[in-house]
């Protein structure tokens, strides 16, 4: 899939859900993992006017036009130093199983910086919907965990 726009009205198409439209976001092709598989996944992009990227992770049936499920996966917006900031990330181990991390930066008063964690994993099922796992799957090796630096520098 290559990186382009595509127009809000080819998405509403081929989207069971149309609530992540706003009239400020883009939408663009990202990456397709498994495009053979019976369940290929589809990572779509949406833009806020340059302040804001999100990723959603999308499930289809094979050969069907409507996907079977969605959620979000990747932030990556403007941090503003000095104040609370959240980060999203992902990672799609194989055909069925992916996961995403989500990092909470607290800043307190004196500019210091408390980090939270919050892995979480995911199993696609056999109709094609997105199940939460309790644990992490024997087997998977998650990406290294790098912290952002949140604090103003200047």
């Amino acid at each position: 899939m290559a990186k382009e726009d595509i127009p809000a009205l080819q998405l509403q198409r081929h989207l069971t859900d149309t609530g992540y439209f706003t009239h400020y976001s883009h939408f663009s092709g990202d990456t397709i993992y498994y495009p053979d598989s019976n369940y290929p996944i589809v990572i779509l992009s949406m833009g806020f006017e340059g302040v804001c990227l999100e990723k959603y992770l999308l499930v289809y049936k094979k050969n069907s036009p409507k996907n079977t499920d969605c959620m979000r996966v990747e932030t990556d917006c403007d941090i503003d130093y000095g104040t609370n900031y959240n980060k999203l990330d992902y990672k799609v181990f194989n055909q069925t199983q992916f996961f995403t991390r989500d990092v909470s930066y607290e800043v307190d008063s004196a500019s210091k910086v408390k980090i939270t964690r919050n892995e979480h994993f995911y199993q696609i099922n056999k109709k094609g919907k997105i199940d939460s796992l309790k644990k992490k799957p024997n087997g998977l090796i998650l990406p290294k965990f790098i912290p952002m630096d949140v604090t103003d520098s200047n």
